[in-house]
């Protein structure tokens, strides 16, 4: 497969993260670039005239979300998003596990608009590193559960079980600008929201170095 050719993938120069571990896998949390949230967001409110950018498949994801968007990858490389991906993919992986990255290939990029009542089920990806970015919240968007513990629109990572000293889910509230990226096996699912708005979000599925992701080895 074609080696990315993306300059500096070592992730010294992401300094602006956090490396969360609640449970094993890492989960490194970084703040988007507002051009990036401008230019997807800008994208997205002229989705009528951009047809030549998007691919509507919905019907081939998991969620219970009418509209998901394809982003071509040439529109990623455009705006920036491929090389910031690498830059946090990068950064993710030497300080995780202390090893650089040399190749970033980024497989399928896309945007979720969740509205009201809709949800993403239980699921996983496909490559090597996964990850989810919001671009779009309702304001009032953990105001309208039942419950004082709200769940409303929230991003759940989940990982083996529960048991004593070990927790198994951790919950990422959704905020404008911010992006998480952990391992492609990482199970997750989105709790629906009772109020009205969008909630925009972006996905993607990458692959880097297969002797860096292949832990196991060959034999």
């Amino acid at each position: 497969m074609k080696r990315a050719n993306r300059g500096d993938l070592t992730g010294q120069s992401m300094n602006n993260f956090t490396l969360h571990r609640p449970f094993g896998p890492s989960i490194g949390e970084f703040p988007l670039p507002e051009s990036i949230v401008h230019e997807l967001n800008s994208l997205v409110d002229k989705e009528s005239s951009n047809r030549s950018v998007f691919e509507d498949i919905g019907h081939r994801l998991a969620g219970e979300i009418a509209s998901e968007l394809r982003l071509k990858n040439s529109t990623c490389d455009r705006l920036g998003v491929t090389d910031f991906l690498a830059q946090c993919a990068g950064a993710l992986v030497l300080n995780s596990c202390g090893q650089k990255i040399s190749r970033f290939k980024l497989i399928s990029f896309w945007i979720n608009r969740q509205m009201r009542n809709e949800y993403n089920p239980t699921h996983w990806h496909s490559g090597h590193l996964s990850g989810a970015g919001w671009l779009k919240v309702p304001d009032d968007i953990q105001s309208g559960g039942i419950k004082t513990n709200q769940h409303q629109g929230v991003l759940a990572l989940i990982h083996g079980s529960r048991q004593f000293l070990c927790g198994s889910k951790y919950e990422v509230v959704p905020e404008v600008g911010k992006f998480v990226m952990f391992p492609n096996y990482m199970m997750h699912h989105v709790y629906p929201f009772s109020v009205d708005g969008e909630r925009r979000s972006f996905a993607f599925n990458a692959e880097i170095d297969d002797d860096t992701y292949n832990v196991y080895g060959s034999n």
